[in-house]
């Protein structure tokens, strides 16, 4: 059994590359069931989409018209920390059974996210220090300045972080510097950083590597 994880920055192709990981692993015999975050098809994952596109946010109070609560960013985390804890017997139930499951973002980007949103990050991490831990976390590194100028999403699918520059700048440095940070407790092989200025199909590639070089390791050949 194997869990991996693909994350980084809005745009940076994560939804395409888990797609085809997946689409990869299954030609080869390897049964894999695909997790995205959040799940837009759930109770909670409609609000988060909601919450995303501004149209349900907490108030301060019932006379203050338009302005968020400052416990807003709290109670979005809260709805998405629920989203993930939901899918968690699915997940295990996968993995118990042999299989490998390949995530569309998990906890990496809630600690990122919600840090940005003024969270505090020590509360993040107990937060959800009891989600599993993936075997192998994939960081697809994109500048944010060229994450904008990618093609194929319409203005009105954007939601608030998809239009924030300066937001998205801030979450690529804070996603490099989680993957040194983790690197180096738990070993580079598993946190890996893969650059994409390529296209979608050479990136595949490189992550086609990337998993058959852990499958190497656990199964403990050179």
């Amino acid at each position: 059994m194997s869990f991996i994880v693909i994350e980084g920055i809005d745009r940076s192709g994560k939804s395409t590359q888990t797609r085809m990981l997946v689409d990869k692993l299954t030609k080869c015999g390897l049964p894999t069931e695909m997790f995205s975050f959040p799940n837009y098809g759930s109770l909670t994952g409609k609000f988060i989409s909601e919450h995303l596109h501004n149209k349900v946010f907490l108030l301060e109070d019932n006379l203050t018209h338009g302005r968020r609560s400052v416990h807003d960013a709290l109670v979005f985390q809260c709805a998405q920390t629920c989203d993930k804890y939901a899918m968690v017997s699915k997940i295990m139930t996968v993995l118990r059974e042999g299989n490998t499951v390949v995530c569309d973002r998990w906890w990496p980007s809630a600690l990122i996210y919600g840090f940005d949103d003024g969270l505090d990050l020590q509360w993040l991490k107990d937060v959800h220090s009891c989600l599993p831990q993936a075997d192998l976390n994939l960081l697809l590194d994109l500048s944010a300045d060229e994450a904008v100028t990618r093609t194929g999403t319409s203005d009105v699918f954007l939601d608030r972080y998809d239009r924030d520059l300066l937001k998205q700048r801030r979450l690529r440095d804070s996603y490099l510097q989680l993957w040194e940070d983790q690197g180096k407790i738990q070993g580079q092989e598993a946190w890996k950083v893969l650059t994409v200025n390529a296209t979608p199909e050479e990136v595949h590639e490189h992550i086609v590597t990337c998993v058959k070089d852990y499958l190497k390791r656990l199964c403990g050949r050179d």
